[in-house]
């Protein structure tokens, strides 16, 4: 028993001894250890240091370099933008001005069918570029907005994505710094592990940075299409008063269309009536002419009684030869001047009057006997030239006279013959002196040719005038004209 005892307080001494080297060698390689672990952290978390320094440079010089050229880019969109859109302004105001200006002389001037076809072409035109302005601006609204909405989405999604990254690496921040201050460090933590954190925390560090870029881009461009938002709702109220302006324009002209109508009224109005009172003064003129020549007619038979009854037979004896036959003697027949023709044009007459009379020599002139001799000759008078006793065929108008059927009967063709007293002044008969006076007045006056000149002959009766002339010959009877010569009492 001494001996087993020995033996086992040999053995303990033994095992206590091995006990205590062996703590000794754990106490040295753990502090061995730890010593190589604090190095390694050390060395890791300077190489850290270092690389995230490396690696913030190389960002900050990227992300400088890529705002710069963001900025640019944006700066040139937005220039190109505001270019487009101050010569849209201009071509735009240009063209406002330019309608306005064309609006403004065209109202100055009268109204006419014309400028009215051209203001209904100007509104359609107005009609179809804010039809087509309204059809390019509606689906440029939908685009963006789907655009926005997607951009919005997206924008949350990012959001979203980096607030995880985010929790995740101060989850892992956390985790390491639960790890640096463990003692378990170094069992837990390999160098692969390490080095795949250090991996993954860059990496998502990265992701980080490429979101945060794809948010300064979408708010960028969310700005840009804010603009254009506001330059298309100020487009839209430009629409609008455009269209206010149409409808302006549509009442201006719907106001005219009815003016210009009650105006081209009133002028068929008036040129109906300038028409009637036309045809009436052309009536008026064409009878007065009429008047004329019957007058001048009558006058011309008055004033040849008148010189024959105011010649005594004592003159006519001493006259000479050239003048006898001229003298007025007694027919010797009961020859009565006759119309040759008598034509008749619509509203005027024409006719050629040719009077024949036989006159028997007195006894005293040896019963010589004169040949017949044409009106126009015995009907000569001293003081002027014969007159010619045709009418053209537009100096006279029957139009007003039809009425007047019984003219002829105002007035004999054949004069009652006076027989003057003897030793008597037939010039101081009043018959005679109103006769010459009446002659007198009426030579003043204006020539049948020259009063028919006044007068405007209607259009039917020149367009009729072809086919009146045939049937003249027979619708017109022949007038005969007697006068009866008196023997001078001696």
């Amino acid at each position: 028993n001494d001996e087993y005892s020995k033996k086992v307080q040999e053995a303990l001494s033994s095992a206590a001894s091995t006990k205590s080297n062996l703590e000794e060698k754990l106490s040295s390689e753990q502090e061995a250890h730890e010593k190589a672990l604090r190095d390694l952290c050390t060395a890791l978390e300077s190489e850290h240091a270092s690389r995230i320094e490396e690696l913030e440079n190389a960002l900050s010089k990227e992300r400088s370099v890529f705002e710069e050229r963001l900025r640019e880019s944006l700066a040139d969109l937005q220039r190109q933008h505001e270019e487009a859109i101050d010569r849209l302004k201009a071509q735009h105001n240009e063209e406002l001005e330019a309608k306005k200006r064309a609006f403004e002389e065209e109202t100055k001037q009268q109204a006419t069918p014309q400028l009215d076809n051209k203001y209904e072409e100007e509104l359609i035109a107005l009609k179809v570029e804010l039809k087509d302005m309204r059809a390019t601006v509606k689906p440029i609204f939908v685009i963006k907005n789907r655009i926005i909405d997607k951009l919005k989405h997206e924008n949350s999604l990012l959001m979203k994505q980096m607030k995880e990254q985010r929790n995740k690496i101060q989850r892992l921040e956390n985790e390491l710094e639960e790890a640096k201050n463990s003692n378990q460090l170094f069992s837990i933590v390999s160098g692969d592990h390490s080095s795949s954190l250090q991996d993954e925390i860059w990496s998502l560090r990265s992701v980080l940075e490429l979101r945060s870029q794809e948010n300064s881009s979408l708010r960028s461009e969310m700005e840009i299409l804010r603009d254009e938002l506001e330059q298309k709702v100020a487009l839209e109220q430009r629409v609008e008063t455009l269209e206010a302006r149409c409808e302006d324009l549509k009442a201006q002209l719907e106001s005219k269309d009815s003016y210009e109508r009650d105006i081209s009224q009133q002028n068929e109005l008036v040129v109906a009536s300038l028409r009637e009172i036309s045809k009436h003064n052309k009536r008026l003129a064409q009878k007065n002419e009429e008047l004329v020549y019957r007058l001048r007619q009558k006058s011309e038979v008055v004033s040849v009684l008148a010189n024959q009854l105011a010649t005594p037979p004592r003159l006519s004896r001493s006259l000479g030869p050239e003048n006898i036959e001229h003298t007025p003697e007694k027919p010797a027949s009961s020859s009565s001047p006759m119309i040759k023709f008598m034509v008749q044009k619509g509203d005027s007459v024409s006719w050629t009057l040719e009077i024949d009379e036989s006159c028997e020599a007195q006894p005293k002139n040896n019963g010589a006997t004169t040949p017949k001799v044409p009106r126009a000759n015995s009907m000569r008078m001293p003081p002027r030239k014969a007159n010619d006793f045709r009418a053209r065929s537009k100096s006279v108008s029957t139009a007003e006279s039809m009425k007047e059927n019984n003219w002829g009967s105002m007035y004999s063709s054949t004069p009652v013959p006076v027989r003057r007293r003897p030793r008597s002044d037939p010039s101081n008969s009043p018959a005679v002196q109103q006769a010459v006076n009446t002659n007198n007045e009426l030579q003043a006056g204006p020539r049948p040719q020259e009063a028919g000149g006044e007068a405007m002959i209607s259009e039917e009766a020149s367009a009729t005038s072809s086919d009146d002339e045939s049937s003249a010959s027979t619708d017109m009877p022949r007038l005969s004209m007697e006068f009866g010569w008196s023997d001078p009492a001696e």
